[in-house]
């Protein structure tokens, strides 16, 4: 087993600790949804072209500080693996609140982009409370 096949394992087993996480996580209390973004995702991302991501998110955090996350990846259907385009992080406090997270991105060749916004927890392999979009990416 080379290298890149051991990590793509290693990653497998990352992302389904993550799902069970999630699952588990909202159990919790913590709670976020996304009350708005741009651009649309029922409207195709274009190759070759950048885009300014504005995600509104209404959240409600119970146990404790957190980093609310913005992560948009590249999603190809039939690849193992994900890439990271864009990820960003905001510190926030127990509470409830609305937030307006930000990025741009520029699209490459791929077939999807997927954008996650989640709580994560400094020095712990978890997160949770997650909201996923997919935008389809077409040739320009």
């Amino acid at each position: 087993m080379g290298a890149k096949d051991w990590f793509n394992n290693w990653l497998r087993l990352v992302l389904i600790v993550g799902v069970v996480s999630l699952s588990t996580g909202c159990s919790r209390g913590n709670k976020i949804k996304i009350v708005s973004i741009s651009p649309d995702p029922s409207r195709p991302l274009q190759v070759g072209k950048s885009y300014d991501v504005s995600v509104e998110v209404d959240y409600s955090l119970i146990e404790k500080d957190a980093l609310l996350i913005l992560d948009i990846r590249k999603d190809d259907l039939g690849q193992v693996g994900f890439w990271t385009l864009r990820s960003n992080s905001w510190p926030i406090s127990k509470g409830s609140g609305k937030m307006t997270l930000g990025a741009q991105i520029t699209v490459g060749k791929m077939e999807w982009v997927k954008l996650s916004v989640f709580f994560s927890y400094p020095g712990v392999a978890q997160s949770e409370a997650i909201e996923t979009r997919k935008y389809k990416v077409v040739e320009g």
